[in-house]
């Protein structure tokens, strides 16, 4: 396979259908409902960098609609995590700017229940979910060069959501829900400074299926904390990264190595050490004029890392926030992020990984990877 953009994302968009294969397949019991619905939405862009102030000239505004499938406790996380939604949203987004274009969404999504009991008529929900965008507009050179957000017409997508949510008794429900959502195409092309959206939506769906599933409290055999021992965690990631606009794309790798300690059933705290290796950053060092050969930076890079990762059946989410202590080059910032998902095989030891590594509100790369906890 040739190693490009192209595949990357393709390789992505598998990922993706893969976790939403098995989020919705959890159990061939007829015994679960669905609401179909939809959102629109209004809001603004927030200007994370000075560099996209001349984009920010309307509110954007746009709809979605979903499909959410309601989980009972056939599962022991489900019950575990209060009978979370397991959804996918397609969603319209019009900037209001011929520059910016439009950008198509399709977004999968975890809706858990803030409810200190099981759903109710009124319900407080907090929604985290990836997936991909396809805008209509990107950056080109010659015909729309003052896009500097996006430059691939495929894109990240990543979202979170606190929704309230009236449901009613003859299953039509009504929502509001403040919404933060973020496109970004992982650094594979500049400019790439991402877009990321404040909004409002008012929402109204329809439940389909059985009014009166009774809940399950399959959880309660499970001990609240199953595992005392530290775990070390290796994964190796790649990915591809362009250094300057209209340069060329490179590969990097990353060694991601961390010792994580369940704190129950649920989660995980993790610290521990990132290196990393950036062709891209190489060339970056050696196309400048400022450097010789003699005085030249390393283009090497070592992280110290504190995180947590939530654990939800086989998928779990990642984050983890670092500190550079060897940064020779000091392009970027000393302080980084990563936002990740990870599926784990049936042993529960080894799992791929799908990340985005970004400095404060800017992407800096994608990262692609396989690794194991032990």
């Amino acid at each position: 396979m040739v190693f490009n953009g192209k595949n990357i994302l393709i390789t992505i968009i598998l990922f993706l259908l893969l976790c939403s294969k098995y989020l919705f397949a959890q159990n061939t019991d007829p015994a679960y409902n669905y609401t179909v619905g939809a959102n629109l939405f209004y809001g603004f862009i927030y200007m994370h960098s000075p560099e996209i102030g001349h984009l920010i000239t309307s509110h954007p505004g746009g709809v979605e609609i979903f499909i959410n499938k309601h989980t009972y406790g056939q599962k022991p996380w489900e019950s575990l995590y209060s009978y979370p939604d397991i959804g996918f949203s397609l969603g319209y987004y019009d900037y209001g700017n011929p520059i910016l274009g439009k950008t198509i969404s399709g977004i999968s999504y975890f809706d858990f229940y803030l409810n200190k009991t099981q759903p109710s008529q009124h319900n407080f929900k907090l929604r985290i979910g990836a997936g991909l965008g396809y805008n209509t507009n990107p950056y080109d050179p010659q015909t729309n060069n003052k896009n500097n957000v996006l430059s691939t017409s495929f894109t990240f997508a990543m979202q979170t959501r606190l929704t309230y949510e009236f449901a009613s008794r003859s299953g039509w429900k009504f929502s509001i829900a403040p919404n933060i959502t973020h496109f970004s195409n992982g650094a594979v092309r500049k400019p790439n400074k991402g877009i990321n959206l404040v909004l409002l939506e008012f929402g109204v769906g329809k439940r389909l299926g059985q009014p009166d599933i009774p809940y399950q409290h399959t959880h309660s055999g499970l001990q609240p904390q199953t595992d005392t021992h530290l775990r070390y965690n290796i994964a190796a990631y790649t990915g591809l990264k362009a250094n300057k606009v209209g340069g060329g794309t490179y590969p990097f790798f990353t060694l991601n190595n961390y010792i994580d300690k369940k704190l129950n059933t649920k989660s995980a705290i993790n610290g521990g050490i990132d290196l990393f290796y950036s062709i891209a950053l190489k060339e970056e060092i050696e196309n400048d004029d400022t450097f010789t050969k003699e005085n030249a930076p390393d283009f090497k890079r070592i992280g110290l890392t504190l995180g947590h990762e939530l654990f939800i059946s086989r998928v779990s989410v990642l984050v983890q926030f670092g500190y550079y202590i060897y940064r020779p080059y000091k392009a970027v910032e000393p302080v980084y992020q990563r936002y990740g998902l990870k599926f784990y095989a049936n042993n529960n030891k080894l799992f791929f990984a799908l990340n985005l590594k970004a400095h404060g509100g800017t992407a800096e790369m994608a990262e692609l990877g396989i690794g194991t906890r032990l």
